[in-house]
């Protein structure tokens, strides 16, 4: 029996054997090089069988989830684990406010300046009024993108209708299925509908979806509404928010997927913890009792209301207990407590793998996961929040690209359409260059507040990037912050100019100089930016602790 087995589980050494025999040793040599040169994922066997759901010659991103019930639940798992997992759904918070921040800055970059004034203060009246931007009337645009990022995390996508009047519905990502018939009077038959994604080739040209009063159990369950992707003037009126992992994907998947096993066993892991710390503490006094010793009749302690024990007769059961519970023990009987280590040595690091298997699916470092540092010093806390930084730059970009552009983009096109002004200025005058917009994400704060400062100052002073730029990297824009500091700067000369005057005539021989009362005695950096010198650079000696 072992020889058999061990023969069918070693093809390549019998393989081998047979080769060796063989009269030519070239011969052998070159065919075993070719062996070696495949792809061990090219082939199947019992230690690596064909993946489920795919075919041989090669699959669409969509046939991974083309059976609806199967994506579904997945959807529902996903939201399940958020929802009652005792530290994913702190992690996805974190991942949300890391990314998103306090919102992203926007700027028109129309060429007509008291244009990109007026688009700029149009467009944060329409963002910050829940009236305007949300359908419920419930949220302004920061909360709904804040929610709208979340449940694409979660959910594996979520889509914002824009209504005529401009407003936002949300659309979770139950709600986007196909109907019942995926033919309908009116379409080509070429078109392909990919759970509430319709298709002609190869562009979205429409989304379906079921009403918000969704029973799986009524009819309604096939009665869906089609929303073509863009409007009359060509203008996106579907926001599908998701994050794809390949060109043919036409629907998110959750990114709770690859760890819905580690989520769930660290829930029960941590559950099993506690019942044994429980259970470690339910006994806490005991009373025994020697071969000479009568029972009294007072060694029932029944937690479930049962008759008194009787020797012989009855049996003893505890269903329920506390700390603090008395047991005495019958006549001759010995009641030794079951102690056990709680928990384990080995729970901490089990945890640990599990909890790290979560945070790198949620682009987190384990650090801000935990939100303890304790594990390594400054240094490591700088060098996984750079890395970590550059997985958020790029779903910040995406996110931008698939919810506030195109919601900005139809904001233009509605004030285009009613506003004479408007409408003349981008017909006549500017075209599509009265578009033209960036939103800028928050930077995220100096880790090291004044060597990051300094450093961001010696490469303004050496001509290594330029104020806007530099503004850019922190979520400024510096049109405003140039605007402020020169007004600023204007404000505080004026003052400290009328001072030094009030001053030299009531005191003729002071002659008092108003940067004396402007910037005091020490030189500030904004009395060195004044005057246009640059400070020398100075050899950092402070030390950092773990």
């Amino acid at each position: 029996m072992n020889a058999r087995v061990a023969s069918s589980m070693n093809p390549y050494l019998q393989w081998i054997k047979e080769k060796s025999n063989s009269p030519t040793e070239h011969q052998f040599q070159s065919e075993l090089a070719e062996y070696q040169a495949s792809y061990y994922a090219g082939g199947t066997s019992r230690f690596l069988p064909m993946p489920t759901g795919v075919q041989a010659m090669g699959s669409d991103a969509d046939s991974h989830y083309r059976q609806e019930q199967a994506y579904f639940l997945a959807v529902e798992r996903g939201r399940f684990e958020d929802r009652e997992n005792m530290v994913l759904g702190q992690g996805i918070n974190r991942l949300t406010s890391n990314v998103l921040q306090n919102g992203f800055v926007h700027d028109s970059q129309a060429p007509d300046e008291d244009l990109a004034d007026d688009l700029n203060a149009g467009w944060l009246d329409y963002a910050n009024d829940p009236k305007q931007v949300d359908h419920e009337g419930e949220r302004n645009l920061d909360k709904i993108a804040d929610l709208g990022f979340r449940n694409m995390i979660v959910d594996g996508d979520i889509s914002h209708l824009i209504l005529e009047n401009g407003s936002l519905q949300t659309m979770e990502a139950h709600y986007m299925r196909s109907p019942w018939s995926t033919l309908r009077a009116g379409r080509q038959e070429t078109n392909v509908i990919i759970h509430g994604v319709e298709l002609k080739n190869g562009h979205r040209v429409a989304y379906h979806y079921t009403p918000e009063s969704l029973n799986s159990l009524s009819a309604s369950r096939y009665q869906t509404r089609r929303i073509e992707t863009f409007n009359e003037g060509g203008i996106r009126q579907v926001l599908h928010v998701y994050n794809p992992r390949r060109f043919t994907q036409r629907r998110g998947v959750t990114t709770i997927a690859p760890i819905v096993f580690p989520a769930k066993y660290h829930d029960d892991l941590q559950f099993a913890a506690l019942v044994n710390a429980k259970r470690q503490s339910f006994i806490a006094t005991i009373h025994e009792f020697d071969l000479a010793s009568e029972d009294d009749g007072s060694n029932d302690i029944s937690q479930n209301g049962s008759q008194p024990y009787i020797p012989g007769v009855t049996s003893r059961e505890y269903e329920t207990g506390s700390p603090g519970t008395k047991v005495k023990g019958l006549p001759g009987e010995k009641i030794k407590p079951w102690t056990t280590n709680v928990p384990s040595h080995s729970h901490f690091q089990h945890a640990d793998l599990l909890m790290t298997i979560m945070s790198i699916n949620l682009d987190l470092p384990m650090i801000v996961f935990f939100l303890d540092a304790s594990k390594g010093n400054f240094n490591t806390f700088r060098g996984v929040m750079q890395q970590s930084q550059q997985r958020f730059r790029i779903l910040q970009r995406d996110f931008i690209n698939q919810f506030h552009t195109p919601a900005y983009l139809h904001y233009v096109w509605r004030r285009i359409n009613v506003e004479p002004a408007m409408r003349n200025a981008y017909y006549r005058r500017h075209g599509n260059a009265l578009l033209a917009h960036t939103f800028t994400p928050h930077g995220w704060e100096y880790i090291q507040p004044l060597t990051d400062a300094t450093a961001d100052d010696m490469r303004l002073t050496r001509n290594l990037t330029s104020h806007r730029r530099r503004c850019q990297e922190r979520g400024y824009n510096w049109w405003d912050l140039a605007k402020e500091i020169t007004e600023d700067r204007a404000l505080l000369t004026e003052f400290a100019m009328k001072q030094a005057t009030r001053l030299n005539q009531m005191f003729p021989t002071m002659e008092v100089n108003w940067r004396e009362i402007a910037f005091g005695q020490s030189r500030t950096g904004t009395q060195v930016s004044l005057q246009g010198e640059v400070p020398d650079a100075q050899p950092d000696t402070t030390t950092e602790k773990d």
